[in-house]
């Protein structure tokens, strides 16, 4: 029922600013959801609530100088099949089906070989694509109308709170 519920209503649910709570750490910080590469700049991190002092100091939005290429590795199912690997092993060993153990072992190897042929393990962001994507989002933390205590679980909750709002 949740994940229907979820599904349902999940244009009215959003939180594009991505700190509906007034959140203090860095997972509060990025949209919501988040780019594939998190953070569009690394964040300095100086104490250990970081983003709740750089919200108090009024720069917890920062807008970098420059914006850097960033290299993302590609998507793989070797871990899933790893895993998938791994269990039925387990299975064969604990219920001695030997020929389904051998099999698993036999998988394990070939599915590291097949993906150490694969060349194209990079994908790079470019800089202009951060750039306007998280310019974009900026925009969008500066037009977000704060919302009270009572009001963080409604529709007019965009991803900032009144308490966050009022430093």
């Amino acid at each position: 029922i949740q994940f229907r519920v979820s599904v349902r209503d999940r244009a009215l649910t959003r939180v594009p600013v991505g700190d509906p709570w007034n959140g203090r750490t860095l997972e509060w910080s990025i949209p919501a959801p988040p780019p594939p590469y998190n953070f569009a700049v690394i964040p300095q991190v100086k104490d250990r609530d970081d983003f709740a002092a750089a919200k108090a100091r009024g720069d917890a939005y920062p807008v970098p100088n420059q914006y850097q290429d960033i290299t993302m590795p590609t998507n793989t199912s070797i871990g899933m099949v790893f895993c998938i690997a791994c269990t039925t092993l387990s299975l064969g060993l604990v219920w001695y089906i030997w020929w389904l153990a051998l099999l698993s072992i036999a998988v394990m190897p070939i599915v590291f070989i097949i993906r150490s042929f694969k060349l194209d393990s990079e994908k790079v962001i470019p800089a202009a694509q951060i750039e306007r994507d998280h310019t974009a989002w900026l925009a969008q933390v500066k037009q977000a109308q704060a919302v009270s205590r009572t009001e963080e679980t409604s529709s007019l909750n965009h991803g900032l709170s009144a308490l966050e709002a009022a430093t």
